[in-house]
């Protein structure tokens, strides 16, 4: 028999991914849904097959039902994350958490050492780790591929599309409602780091701000909204990327219920999509909109080896995808992902390339990791093993890292030792 479980929060990773694993696979049965959006909520319901009375818009009332399953997918808005995930596990539910864990560090550290205490699993989506590649890089290094690693500098290239489409106009654009930049973006490329080198954090320092993607930007004659802006050759406008993407789908005969367009509108049609632009967040200009979250950013992180790493976020790039470049006292490896190729060049030998196809052959979701870390997480509640890649254990460093980022990028750049960091602000490690 399938376990069990339970999603709250029906978005694009909730049901558009998880769910749909789920529901084509049988690795699970889902017995429940909760989503502040009817219409969402409604529409998932019918395409998983969930009766009216197990959809709820307040997670609480799916606890009052008790413990009905064996997981529960963590996947509403960050700022809700330690509430669902706290009460979630004292009722005995092991968890899928969609990252960031939490907006707070406290409340990370928390759900961490509730976790180890009481010996739950609790999954982490940190899915980058699980793809065949970087589990290849990681294991060229492990093997003293390039001798003893020296530096790592990661590239996280943001496509401009991309940066306007969650960090402008959407969910993630302002960290008064959900999270900094360099956490909710970034801890993936953090947890990299650490997963890449298996060492510890030390100090941080971090500059970067919003310079672009403000109103003092706009260019002349441009409107609060693009259904209504005649700077129609505008690289950001609403109307080109949503409306004339969803026409190359239905031309192609390709699925559009499916990011971006479906965080738009539900069962997006041509029609839904531009009453969304016209009212909605999306439909924005990108130059008068309320976000706040950087667009660049720049951190330099040493370890407790004395390895030195760096991470670039970057906003403007025209396709998105991440780069590593590991330096070693025997040669170096560079990863690209967007030319799908591990570049392993040894001093004094001749390089050779590595294709990622060479080493899978499914890339969707997150390069596949989606699909290898959802395998991971039903086959450990089928088995009852609590170890997995990305546990909850793991995860906390990126986050520690991300959090003294940002607190060393609000004071230009001050070097930030995580362990002060982590005393000075009464952080409890032991509840």
């Amino acid at each position: 028999m399938s376990p069990k479980v339970i999603i709250i929060g029906c978005g694009a990773r909730g049901c558009e991914t998880y769910g749909r694993y789920f529901k084509q696979t049988g690795n699970a049965e889902i017995v429940a849904l909760c989503d502040t959006n009817v219409n969402k909520l409604n529409s998932f319901a019918s395409e998983f097959g969930i009766s009216s009375d197990m959809l709820f818009t307040d997670w609480k009332k799916v606890f009052e039902l008790g413990k009905i399953a064996d997981a529960v997918v963590v996947a509403n808005f960050d700022q809700d994350h330690y509430q669902v995930a706290m009460k979630a596990m004292q009722l005995g539910y092991n968890l899928l958490l969609e990252k960031p864990i939490s907006s707070n560090l406290q409340e990370c550290i928390d759900i961490r050492n509730y976790a180890e205490s009481h010996n739950l699993l609790v999954t982490v989506c940190h899915v980058m780790r699980y793809t065949s590649y970087y589990r290849y890089l990681k294991k060229l290094i492990a093997d003293g591929e390039v001798g003893e690693l020296m530096g790592i500098e990661q590239t996280e290239d943001v496509g401009y599309w991309h940066m306007a489409h969650a960090f402008v106009r959407g969910n993630f654009r302002n960290s008064n409602t959900t999270s900094p930049m360099i956490l909710q973006k970034c801890c993936h490329d953090m947890d990299l780091l650490v997963y890449l080198t298996e060492r510890t954090p030390k100090k941080i320092s971090s500059m970067g701000s919003l310079r672009y993607f403000k109103s003092d930007n706009a260019p002349k004659g441009a409107t609060d909204r693009c259904v209504d802006c005649p700077l129609s050759d505008c690289p950001f406008n609403a109307v080109n990327f949503y409306i004339g993407n969803y026409r190359e789908l239905v031309r192609k005969g390709l699925p559009t219920n499916v990011w971006p367009y479906a965080q738009l509108t539900v069962e997006p049609t041509e029609e839904r999509l531009m009453e969304a632009l016209r009212n909605g967040p999306w439909g924005r200009c990108v130059f008068h909109s309320d976000n706040n979250v950087v667009d660049h950013q720049f951190s330099l992180i040493t370890f407790d080896n004395g390895l030195v790493g760096t991470l670039t976020m970057i906003g403007f790039s025209a396709d998105g995808g991440r780069q590593t470049h590991v330096y070693g006292t025997k040669g170096e490896i560079y990863l690209d992902e967007q030319s799908q190729t591990i570049t392993i060049r040894p001093f004094n030998k001749p390089k050779r390339v590595v294709h990622f196809t060479e080493l899978a052959t499914d890339f969707s979701g997150h390069g596949g990791g989606d699909k290898i870390m959802l395998d991971e997480f039903c086959q450990s509640l089928a088995t009852g093993r609590k170890t997995v890649n990305s546990d909850i254990v793991k995860s906390v460093d990126s986050h520690i890292m991300c959090f003294a980022a940002e607190e060393s990028r609000l004071n230009q750049g001050q070097l930030i030792d995580c362990n002060e960091f982590i005393r000075s602000r009464n952080i409890m490690e032991e509840n």
